[in-house]
């Protein structure tokens, strides 16, 4: 039997009810993730989303065909123009070492912002379906090989020392998320700290000569 291929609601603010839609996928997403982090997502029901969401069963119906498809939202919301941010946010730095800095706050601020996200990803990952775990790694790798592409890149022009690109790219996605997931361990510090501590970590590592 062929499995049925999730789908997820698209986006649309091109016109009053399109702008209504975004809006309650959004609070869709933020009531799945609220209620998930308390009581996990096996032990919830469409009822007490669409209870919490302000929303009838049948209007919740409109935006997902399955329950899976809520978790499914809310988990790939992480993923929401974040390679394409990350990009754009190099392009406008000329050195590479400038580039890979940005790369990393970009993506690191973003990972800050989608904290209650993260954390519900990790614990639940193995309750989306197949397709979405598959298609949720596959965004993952795309933003790692940004990140390798620009140390490739400072190795290349021997800015950058000849490491394993991937694995450096992986660390810093790695670290990042702690940031998230400790973030109870590091309520004292402002995100703007935190981000200039990572890029002086991966940065000394990686930089022929030292950083400034």
């Amino acid at each position: 039997m062929q499995t049925k291929p999730i789908t997820t609601p698209k986006k649309s603010t091109t016109s009053k009810s399109g702008s209504r839609r975004a809006a309650m996928r959004t609070k869709l997403i933020q009531t799945t993730i609220e209620l998930t982090y308390r009581k996990g997502f096996e032990s919830l029901s469409v009822q007490e989303i669409a209870d919490h969401a302000g929303i009838s069963v049948g209007g919740l119906y409109r935006h997902i065909e399955t329950k899976s498809d809520l978790l499914v939202m809310a988990c790939e919301d992480i993923f929401d123009d974040l390679k394409e941010g990350m990009i754009e946010a190099m392009e406008h730095e000329s050195s590479i070492s400038e580039k890979l800095r940005v790369a990393i706050t970009t993506y690191g601020k973003s990972c800050f912002e989608r904290s209650d996200v993260i954390r519900v990803t990790y614990r639940e990952f193995l309750s989306l379906p197949h397709e979405a775990r598959t298609r949720f790694k596959d965004q993952e790798n795309e933003i790692a090989q940004v990140l390798q592409d620009v140390i490739r890149a400072g190795i290349y022009a021997e800015v950058f020392l000849p490491v394993d690109a991937r694995i450096i790219a992986l660390e810093i996605m790695f670290l990042a998320h702690m940031s998230s997931l400790k973030n109870w361990a590091l309520h004292d510090y402002d995100i703007s700290t935190i981000l200039d501590e990572h890029t002086k970590l991966f940065l000394s590592r990686l930089c022929v000569s030292r950083p400034l």
